[in-house]
């Protein structure tokens, strides 16, 4: 169970740096969107949602590309319950992801990724629920604790903020965490459908299987919101001479998405879900480390505080003796 834990707390590492990337890079796509004309007729939170199907149909268009040039088993061999897996976790994994880049725009990313990592409460749950697995009670300790963390990182912060840009007023209160929660929902069916799923399909073939299916509905939901107005030319051919956008989308791609489902695909059936959902919440940790580097938001004693319950969750569950585990990979 360890090196597959570890394995996973590097996906979350690689997952924790997309979250103020996918920040930055919106409000690039946003900036050259409607500076150069590239408005539709419908109401601009909604096209601000079609811009982030739009933005993930390419970000998982070229994770595929990426990943089929890097895997050569990407390349053949894939049978019928690898795709049909894969299409339908493309469907759980894109909807997490359009729930949580629109609310990015809302919210804060160490909130985002907070908020994204309550799946810790609903994976346990669906286990003894669904697949009538027992969870240790080491392990609902665990969650207990990283629930208490996102509970007190969730409270108003104004201090991890001081003098970042201010984010657009939502439609709503709390429609920016309103979205992120139905991610997380979303997130959790992935983790559970990858456990049932997992063990019986090649991984690197799956992904791709994901990531095209995700690539092809992302981008029909930002043509239905957002029309050909994402693809008039002054819009693509601005977005394509911004190297940082640019920049952002290849490194957000490439170790997000390309390493980080290749790690999460080999390894998560090595541990059990609600093992894995704690351990995926280290990612929120991570976030707020990126958050920080990129200067994208402030430290709080709020957020350390929040940040060092789930990083003691983490360990709890990972310490040995559990009952949670599965046979350890040949590494």
């Amino acid at each position: 169970m360890k090196n597959a834990t570890l394995m996973l707390v590097l996906c979350c590492l690689l997952w924790g740096y997309s979250f103020p990337v996918m920040q930055l890079s919106m409000k690039a796509l946003e900036g050259h969107y409607f500076e150069k004309g590239g408005l539709s007729s419908v109401s601009v939170h909604v096209q601000g949602i079609g811009l982030n199907a739009g933005f993930l149909g390419w970000r998982f268009g070229l994770a595929a590309l990426l990943t089929a040039l890097g895997w050569r088993e990407a390349r053949r061999g894939y049978s019928r319950l690898e795709v049909t897996s894969g299409g339908w976790l493309g469907v759980f994994f894109i909807a997490g992801m359009i729930c949580q880049i629109a609310g990015l725009r809302y919210t804060l990313p160490s909130v985002s990724s907070f908020i994204t990592s309550i799946s810790v409460v609903f994976t346990p749950l669906a286990q003894a629920v669904i697949f009538r697995r027992a969870v240790a009670g080491r392990t609902w300790f665990g969650v207990a604790l990283a629930l208490c963390g996102l509970i007190i990182l969730a409270q108003p912060n104004p201090g991890a903020c001081e003098n970042c840009q201010v984010l657009p007023v939502p439609p709503f209160p709390y429609f920016g965490e309103a979205l992120t929660t139905l991610g997380a929902i979303f997130f959790t069916g992935l983790v559970l459908g990858l456990d049932h799923m997992g063990s019986r399909c090649n991984p690197v073939r799956m992904s791709v299987a994901m990531f095209c299916s995700s690539s092809v509905i992302g981008t029909l939901i930002s043509a239905l919101l957002c029309g050909s107005a994402l693809y008039r030319s002054e819009v693509i051919g601005g977005l394509v001479r911004d190297t940082r956008f640019v920049a952002l989308l290849f490194t957000l791609t490439l170790f997000s998405s390309v390493f980080a489902i290749q790690l999460m695909y080999r390894f998560q059936k090595f541990v059990s879900p609600a093992v894995a959902s704690v351990v995926y919440s280290t990612e929120a940790v991570f976030s707020l480390i990126f958050s920080l580097l990129f200067r994208t938001e402030n430290l709080t004693l709020l957020t350390a505080v929040g940040g060092g319950l789930i990083l003691a969750a983490f360990v709890l569950v990972t310490l040995p003796g559990g009952n949670n585990s599965k046979p350890e990979p040949v590494l």
